[in-house]
């Protein structure tokens, strides 16, 4: 199966995109019926899909200011 979101292509057998880690199947929220990820209203009963943020990793965001420090390390004896 080809997820439209990132043109991965998936097993058939697999619940999340194995490029971008989306959920495959989206559950309606007010019926439970399951969807594609394509879709934006339920087949079933035409309540809106809610859709669900990709699994991998996020990028930490930066805040603040950025320093460049100089550390020296020393081991005096006697």
């Amino acid at each position: 199966m080809k997820f439209p979101k990132c043109q991965a292509e998936n097993r058939e057998a697999r619940s999340f995109c194995g490029e971008c880690g989306t959920k495959l199947i989206l559950a309606c929220p007010e019926c439970g019926s399951e969807n594609l990820p394509s879709e934006k209203f339920c087949g079933a009963c035409g309540q809106k899909l809610e859709k669900e943020e990709p699994l991998g990793r996020k990028e930490p965001s930066l805040e603040g200011e950025r320093k460049q420090v100089t550390v020296l390390f020393s081991d005096l004896l006697g």
